[in-house]
């Protein structure tokens, strides 16, 4: 019996020296954790903690404060009269005067300030052609922020002017298949002639309008929602936009987003 006694003493420093500090570290985290169960169960299973949350719920389906994730679509006037002149002279057919955006971002209103910022508007292509000759052009937004005040302050509808700023491209391109030379010798001789050329003109935006939102759906105890919003605006450049074709300023003669109109959703949080 003594043998064994003295056995187990001398064991029990062996055993805790062969215990590792990521053990440890993996213990004291599990009795945390456990604590921390324990604990949170029985705060959000008492009568007070019930009492808070009903009064939140409460005071939140009342509020006409969110924050939203949102995606739209935009419809965008351009002024191409000027530059449609020109491009007559060439074969062209004149290029639309509307294009398409669409874009996702992020919203929220506090009071009656209502804060938009639009992680992208991506604008797609307008297009005409002449035989094999093409021209393209296209606008859109890296990114945009806007502030409004609602002017009803009402958890149902919103109308309300904006204002803001974002970085703005306008893009303009030329394609035309290149002369090739089937008897070429080198590399420097394959293309003949090659027409074609892209620009682009990067300027900071201002934009400005009248939005008009409406709750439609209300989920999660009146919390979160579902709402439909409509902007009427302008898009322009602070400073003319400018294009450069290999050194050459170039003025198309046209401006794009002189107005636009927005539709779309907002997936709202009450805050």
């Amino acid at each position: 019996m003594k043998k064994a006694k003295l056995f187990i003493v001398f064991l029990i420093p062996l055993l805790a020296a062969a215990q590792t500090p990521e053990d440890s570290v993996k213990y004291f985290q599990k009795e945390q954790k456990k604590l921390w169960d324990e604990n949170y169960h029985q705060y959000t299973h008492s009568d007070q903690y019930t009492t808070l949350q009903e009064g939140l719920d409460r005071s939140l389906a009342r509020s006409a404060n969110y924050s939203a994730f949102i995606i739209f679509g935009e419809l965008v006037h351009n002024n191409y009269t000027g530059f449609n002149n020109s491009i007559a002279q060439n074969g062209f057919t004149p290029l639309s005067a509307l294009s398409f955006r669409v874009g996702m971002g992020f919203s929220a209103k506090s009071g009656r300030l209502i804060f938009d910022y639009y992680f992208f508007t991506l604008g797609f292509n307008n297009s005409t052609n002449s035989g094999n000759q093409k021209i393209k052009t296209s606008l859109s937004n890296i990114t945009q922020l806007n502030l409004g005040f609602d002017l009803l302050q009402s958890r149902w509808i919103s109308l309300y002017p904006y204002a803001g700023v974002g970085a703005r491209i306008s893009s303009l391109s030329y394609s035309k298949p290149p002369q090739t030379n089937a008897g070429y010798t080198n590399i420097s001789n394959i293309v003949v002639n090659d027409q074609s050329s892209i620009t682009s003109s990067l300027r900071i935006g201002y934009q400005a309008g009248i939005g008009l939102d409406i709750l439609l759906l209300q989920t999660n105890k009146n919390r979160g929602g579902i709402m439909l919003f409509a902007k009427f605006g302008t898009d322009g450049p602070i400073w003319a936009d400018k294009y450069k074709i290999d050194g050459i300023n170039y003025e198309p003669g046209f401006h794009q987003g002189d107005w636009l109109a927005s539709f779309g959703i907002k997936f709202i949080s009450r805050q």
